[in-house]
């Protein structure tokens, strides 16, 4: 099946009549498969444990099927701590994106606890997707499984979508337009709200 064309946004171009719109992932707990311990997940620090969830495949090919941008949005603070190097995580991205076919992914590399304004829970990286791809926020969405997934959401204007792995040792998100079981899951509760669906949640 033949895939919807997009482009980004161009210079000088007075107006533009059709906006895109995104998907936008986050990477751990969400495409990759984090270690979990301690009631919390950790990101892959080596290429030997970057894993990515077996319906990954088929929810970034469905998203992009249906007319969405499919863009990674992830914090990756490890870098900052030393815990591992810049070179792997983009080793790890290029290992995500040769399996996935995405469109975009966007890193925020600052430390936890910064308030960066690329980092989530703020918006930042969804605004410069939303720069370079000509994006409409209000009909995009966001997937994560964080209390800063959704926040990031919420501040940028965008449907927010949460999968629970039941993390116990931090907050839990509370407002979220829908809980996922999985990546799959969510992408198609997209699908369903963006054709009009009245009862998506039910899928």
């Amino acid at each position: 099946m033949a895939q919807p064309c997009f482009t980004p946004r161009l210079a000088g171009v007075a107006h533009e009549v059709v906006k895109n719109s995104a998907i936008f992932f986050d990477r751990d707990g969400v495409l990759a498969i984090p270690t979990f311990r301690d009631g919390r997940s950790f990101s892959a620090l080596s290429i030997n444990e970057f894993r990515i969830y077996p319906e990954a495949e088929e929810a970034v090919l469905s998203a992009k099927t249906a007319g969405f941008l499919a863009i990674v949005i992830t914090n990756q603070p490890d870098v900052a701590s030393g815990k591992v190097s810049r070179e792997t995580v983009e080793a790890m991205h290029e290992i995500l994106q040769a399996q996935l076919a995405l469109h975009d992914i966007e890193v925020n590399y600052e430390p936890s606890g910064s308030l960066a304004s690329r980092r989530k829970p703020n918006p930042g990286m969804i605004f410069d997707s939303a720069e370079k791809w000509n994006l409409s926020l209000s009909t995009s969405y966001v997937v994560g499984d964080r209390a800063s997934d959704m926040e990031a959401a919420r501040r940028a204007g965008c449907a927010s979508v949460f999968i629970d792995r039941g993390y116990v040792a931090e907050p839990l998100p509370r407002i979220f337009d829908y809980k996922a079981s999985d990546v799959l899951d969510a992408v198609k509760w997209c699908i369903a709200r963006k054709n009009g669906v009245q009862d998506a949640e039910n899928l």
